[in-house]
């Protein structure tokens, strides 16, 4: 019978038991993802996994407290103000220009228009979260983004316990949101319906509410769609600029997975479709929450390009390192309590200069991923060979604008 679930992460175990399976990196030079579910002494991690569920990943109630919920919070906080002002026109933090070209989840007659008077701005978001490790060697959930499984894979996996099972709490998830965002009752009674082209399975209580072009949208209030905009049909997008329908969640919370450049950069570099979210999130270290790395654009300026690319953004041109050595406690924010300084990014990845070669000053290419202003892949950090590095070095220092982001490898 082939493993199913977590299983088939530990098939063949044990997998390195021979010269050179089992490396252990130095941790100043490049964090290596957490050990996940079996070290190579002891058994199954019980904590994690159980024999009896095939398909459960346990979250403890100290993870959730300390970690996941304040996160999550502090995340769709950040998300909401940027697709409000995205909503209104105004200029949204990370979400360029660049990333508005052609977008299919908010077309040029929503950038033109704005979001309608009755939109409630609904934030249903799909985010790509794992097990990193810091620099003190502590597992913390981190944020890679948004997920690189497209906004409604993701929604609809997660109201089935395994392949086949449904949880079934999804109609009062769609309760409570009706009821807390628009003062609804109950789904069942609030002419709700749900509107999908994917081959996705639904919940029987969603395919029981579908909606069809075929059917009247006459009682109809709420769409749950993940569709993008300008694919839905005439008479929705009709219906939704007019204030008859309600869309959720907000289709300007989608961008993130319209940007085709990032599409084409995953050719090259796996899970690029992350990064478009991962641009409107500040960098976070505080052990209270979610892990969030830097990530954004640098310019190295040159004569013949003195100026960043101005259809980019965010520009994050300097970065803070943390130090074990910091004397902070161990619930404090490390970017708070250590000095202010920072460095620019280039000199962060890159520099090998005597004074940087301490202990916890080495270059962190190794812990990046960066690609040039065409979206074409410069450095993929963690898989580089040492030549990989001194190119990508050589590219960037001879200047241009690049994106970036910080990446230490999942569990």
């Amino acid at each position: 019978m082939a493993e199913r679930g977590w299983r088939r992460l530990l098939a063949g175990h044990p997998w390195f038991r021979e010269p050179g399976a089992y490396p252990l990196p130095a941790y100043s030079e490049f964090m290596p993802p957490p050990r996940l579910g079996r070290k190579p002494y002891g058994e199954v991690d019980e904590a994690l996994f159980a024999d009896g569920d095939d398909f459960g990943w346990h979250v403890s109630a100290r993870q959730e407290l300390d970690e996941l919920r304040p996160g999550l919070e502090r995340i769709a906080s950040q998300l909401l103000h940027v697709i409000h002002h995205l909503g209104h026109g105004d200029p949204a933090h990370g979400i360029s220009r660049h990333k508005l070209q052609d977008n299919a989840h908010w077309p040029a007659e929503l950038q033109e228009s704005g979001a309608p008077a009755h939109e409630r701005y609904v934030l249903i978001s799909a985010l790509a979260l794992s097990r990193t490790q810091d620099d003190k060697g502590r597992v913390r959930w981190t944020l890679f983004g948004g997920s690189d499984q497209g906004p409604a894979r993701p929604f609809w996996r997660g109201l089935f316990v395994d392949p086949t099972h449904e949880s079934g709490n999804g109609e009062d998830f769609v309760s409570g949101l009706l009821r807390s965002a628009y003062q609804e009752r109950s789904s069942s009674s609030s002419g709700f319906r749900v509107f999908s082209n994917d081959e996705e399975v639904l919940p029987r209580w969603a395919e029981r509410m579908r909606w069809s072009p075929r059917q009247s949208l006459r009682g109809v209030r709420y769409v749950l769609t993940f569709e993008p905009f300008a694919s839905l049909p005439a008479v929705l997008r009709e219906a939704y600029r007019k204030g008859d329908v309600h869309l959720l969640p907000f289709p300007g919370s989608l961008v993130f997975w319209g940007v085709g450049a990032y599409g084409a950069l995953q050719r090259e570099l796996p899970q690029a479709t992350q990064i478009p979210l991962l641009h409107s999130v500040a960098r976070h270290e505080s052990p209270g929450g979610i892990r969030v790395p830097q990530s954004g654009w640098l310019h190295e300026q040159t004569a013949e390009g003195p100026q960043p690319h101005r259809h980019h953004g965010p520009f994050r041109q300097t970065y803070q390192r943390t130090h074990r050595w910091a004397r902070v406690r161990r619930d404090q924010d490390e970017l708070d309590a250590v000095s202010p300084r920072e460095d620019k990014i280039a000199h962060v990845l890159f520099s090998t200069g005597e004074d940087d070669l301490g202990l916890y000053g080495k270059p962190m290419a190794r812990n990046s991923q960066i690609w040039s202003s065409d979206h074409q892949l410069v450095l993929d950090g963690p898989r580089a060979t040492p030549e990989a590095l001194r190119a990508a070095q050589r590219r960037v220092r001879a200047g241009g604008t690049f994106g970036y982001r910080f990446f230490y490898p999942p569990m």
